[in-house]
């Protein structure tokens, strides 16, 4: 950003030369994400916890994605608000065994041929260390909403 003196008509002053205020610093090369060198710095501290904390369960699975190189998929998980993903002709999951009856999530890449010949579907899954007080193993019920 640059500026020249002026008088208080907004007139240049005569002999005055632009002078440059601040200037955007160019974004490293080789970098995917096209961010400054000021972000990567903020983005890369050194002093965060070995550990994530206990209530950080959100893993930024756009940022995954994307540097996965999948764009689609990392676009859909950007505007995901993190509890439902997909629209209402795709599978959810209801936590109906832990009779939590407002809470679900949905499966993106598993669907069958024919919606209407699937009526329910068991999966078993481990649960992470936080969780393993409910139970080791949980059944859910794979229901068309």
């Amino acid at each position: 950003m640059s500026y020249q003196p002026c008088d208080s008509e907004r007139e240049l002053l005569p002999s005055t030369e632009l002078k440059e205020e601040w200037k955007l610093a160019n974004a490293p090369k080789n970098d995917k994400f096209q961010y400054t060198h000021f972000v990567h710095k903020i983005n890369s501290f050194d002093t965060a916890p070995n550990k994530l904390l206990a209530s950080d369960s959100h893993l930024r699975p756009d940022r995954y994605a994307l540097e996965q190189g999948d764009l689609s998929k990392a676009g859909f998980e950007k505007s995901s608000d993190g509890e439902t993903f997909i629209s209402a002709d795709d599978l959810r999951i209801n936590l109906w065994n832990l009779e939590i009856s407002n809470q679900s999530f949905n499966i993106v890449d598993v669907k069958p041929v024919n919606m209407e010949d699937l009526t329910d579907f068991g999966i078993r899954y481990e649960l992470g260390d936080h969780q393993k007080a409910l139970s080791h193993y949980r059944q859910l019920l794979l229901v068309l909403y």
